[in-house]
């Protein structure tokens, strides 16, 4: 005689597509990712004192190439303590800074970076501030094909901050 539990399962082989089953074999298709980490720069987020469930980036192996996903990056040091309060254009910097550590975590620069999208705490106080300094750190790193790139206002998760930024990098395994 079959258990409560037998039995549900059974019903639910019975009632499960062959196409739903391929999805929920996890042999099928494993999704090959690992966590990046940039520590010198930034402390990773279950360091916090109030610890947080995200990766500073991530690497997915998609065959001919790897997708890098770098999270939301800002102008944070070692401790994860805010830097350069006020100060606009050191905070831009240090999150371009920031971002660059996690892509070289995954062998990647910003030549490879093919989205941004950016965050600022008041864009008609700090846009005309952040396209200055992207283009002057652009231009400092010898980067020359710029990436699609979205700007938006945001309140981020520090009243401190004044900019934020990710993105979303393509690296060719032959390069």
């Amino acid at each position: 005689m079959k258990t409560a539990t037998e039995r549900r399962m059974v019903l639910r082989e019975a009632n499960t597509s062959a196409a739903e089953r391929h999805c929920l074999d996890t042999s099928v298709q494993t999704t090959q990712a690992r966590a990046l980490h940039a520590s010198a720069m930034m402390c990773e987020a279950y360091d916090y004192p109030s610890p947080s469930a995200f990766s500073r980036g991530m690497e997915v192996d998609l065959g001919s190439a790897r997708l890098v996903f770098v999270s939301g990056t800002a102008s944070v040091g070692p401790s994860g303590e805010t830097l350069h309060v006020g100060d606009f254009p050191a905070q831009a910097r240090r999150a371009f800074e920031n971002a660059r550590a996690v892509l070289r975590a995954a062998q990647a620069d910003w030549h490879n970076v093919v989205k941004t999208t950016i965050f600022l705490k008041g864009i008609s106080a700090h846009y005309a501030a952040f396209n200055q300094a992207r283009c002057a750190y652009f231009r400092d790193i010898g980067l020359e094909v710029y990436p699609a790139s979205t700007c938006v206002q945001a309140r981020l998760c520090r009243d401190e901050l004044l900019i934020e930024m990710e993105m979303i990098a393509i690296v060719r395994k032959d390069s």
